[in-house]
């Protein structure tokens, strides 16, 4: 910007006797915009941090489902292997319950050795329904977590 003009220095009265002093003058200068100055400046540099700052977040969330999604998966395949082979061992061992039935009635082994097979086949039973509960709840897991049905 340029601009000029004239002013009256000494007296503040309209009406006057006595010449008056006129000064001249000229004032110039740079207008500059608001956001060269201002915090407006700044928007580039933070819209730049705040994207980077969302990266780092989406890489640290991604790896942390993949750690996540690895160890459900592993939490699964050992309970799922644990009843395959606690199913496996009851399937043997549900040969033998007629002969111990037997050996009892023919009182070859007394009734609490025969109890006490008794309730380790049970207590085995129990267990690996246990197991295969949690099988089932770690395959829930993994379904949520990759949004599929899986088996």
């Amino acid at each position: 910007f340029l601009y000029g003009g004239q002013q009256r220095n000494g007296q503040d009265a309209s009406v006057t006797l006595a010449p008056s002093n006129k000064e001249t003058y000229m004032r110039a200068g740079i207008r500059f915009p608001l956001s060269f100055m201002g915090p407006e400046r700044f928007d580039a540099s933070i819209a730049m941090e705040e994207a980077k700052k969302a990266e780092v977040e989406l890489s640290t969330e991604s790896s942390r489902a993949t750690m996540q999604l690895n160890a459900a998966y592993t939490n699964y395949s050992s309970l799922r292997k644990q009843f395959t082979q606690m199913h496996t061992f009851l399937n043997q061992a549900e040969r033998f319950l007629p002969a111990l039935d037997q050996a009892l009635m023919g009182r070859r082994i007394s009734y609490f050795e025969f109890w006490g097979e008794h309730e380790r086949y049970h207590a085995l039973f129990q267990r690996s329904l246990d197991v295969r509960l949690a099988a089932a709840r770690a395959l829930s897991e993994l379904e949520m977590l990759t949004g599929k049905t899986l088996e």
